[in-house]
């Protein structure tokens, strides 16, 4: 995710060697865009964000990164109309079989 008006960032290619916040571990959300680039040169400076979404959210919109990882229901359900207006998303991962609704997974 990154501000809209960002026009150096159009693909998760371009995230390299630039500041991104991620939540810190356990969320997997920086390992899932570091595992997108594992066979880049310079990857993203990934910084680890204790605290929630909000939090994450917060070091863009303060200019203190220039993208973050969300989750795409904390996009689609937390954020107010012009606040997902005011920015673009990069790249949205699949989702996994857990997190389908309804969806088992076999043994």
């Amino acid at each position: 995710m990154i501000k809209k008006e960002n026009k150096q960032i159009h693909s998760v290619k371009s995230l390299r060697s630039i500041k991104v916040n991620a939540l810190a571990s356990p969320k997997l959300t920086a390992s899932v865009l570091l595992d997108l680039l594992q066979n880049e040169v310079a990857v993203p400076v990934v910084e680890a964000i204790r605290g929630s979404m909000g939090d994450v959210l917060k070091g863009l919109e303060d200019g203190h990164c220039a993208a973050t990882v969300l989750r795409d229901k904390f996009f689609e359900r937390m954020l107010s109309g012009e606040q997902r207006a005011s920015l673009k998303v990069v790249y949205k991962t699949q989702n996994t079989p857990v997190s389908q609704p309804g969806h088992q997974c076999e043994p």
